[in-house]
């Protein structure tokens, strides 16, 4: 029976590995594109020998540019402060916003509002919508899927469950592709019959707190909570894919 895994880098099916304690993403990345995401974090500044030495990353700081129609874009840089030769495209600049979700307030909500009148506004109103969205009222859509009598080889998860069916799917499909190019020419099975050996889970609503581990939690939610400007990383889950999941944004899934 095929245990692959699905690289949430590529999506492409690889065998399930040992997990070394060294390389925090390596049983969710193929061969290739470990290598890869490892000289991509070593020029970030991790050191090479032990990619889990950096303990702490910079957090983007977001600003909000007005274009000469009047419309407005979130965007972010690193370090530096946009100038009028970096950013030509727009008229004016608002921020720093420490958090994304308080620029794209702004970005929605700040033109000709009296109630967003500066960063700040920003900031404090969409805390508070944020903090209507609490972990212990906040739900996650979780799907998964295996070859039978196999364990999963993908679970993700998100807020939105159609495009977690859509991702599923997906995933599926690809497995099934991938059987079938591996297949001996013998064999007169097509794709849709390889896809009648997977099964799939359904989309489940859960808890927040019941998909992510609180040792995930427990690292994570302060910095979210308090927009600190740096952030432990856990090798279990990156900052970036917490912040999305926590900010209930619809366009993103995850990859467990």
């Amino acid at each position: 029976m095929n245990t692959n895994k699905i690289c949430i880098r590529c999506g492409m099916p690889f065998p399930p590995r040992e997990h070394t304690g060294r390389i925090p993403f390596e049983t969710r990345y193929c061969e290739p594109c470990v290598k890869i995401r490892v000289e991509e974090r070593t020029k970030e500044g991790f050191d090479s020998e032990s990619i889990v030495e950096k303990r702490t990353i910079a957090r983007k700081r977001y600003f909000v540019g007005i274009r000469p129609n009047s419309t407005r874009a979130v965007f972010y840089m690193a370090v530096v402060e946009p100038t009028k030769e970096m950013c030509p495209q727009y008229n004016a600049v608002i921020g720093p916003f420490r958090t994304k979700r308080g620029a794209e307030f702004m970005r929605d909500h700040g033109a000709n509002n009296p109630h967003v009148q500066t960063v700040q506004d920003a900031e404090r109103i969409a805390k508070q919508i944020a903090d209507e969205n609490a972990i212990e009222n906040q739900t996650l859509y979780v799907a998964s899927c295996w070859w039978r009598d196999n364990d999963a080889f993908c679970t993700v998860a998100g807020n939105s469950a159609r495009l977690v069916e859509k991702t599923i799917f997906k995933a599926m499909r690809n497995a099934a592709i991938d059987e079938y190019n591996n297949s001996d020419s013998e064999d007169k099975r097509r794709v849709r019959d390889y896809m009648d050996d997977l099964a799939w889970s359904g989309v489940n609503a859960f808890a927040f707190d019941a998909i992510v581990p609180e040792r995930i939690i427990r690292q994570y939610e302060e910095s979210y909570s308090t927009h600190a400007d740096t952030v432990a990383h856990h090798p279990d889950m990156d900052y970036s894919d917490y912040e999305m999941l926590r900010d209930g944004r619809k366009d993103v899934v995850v990859y467990l």
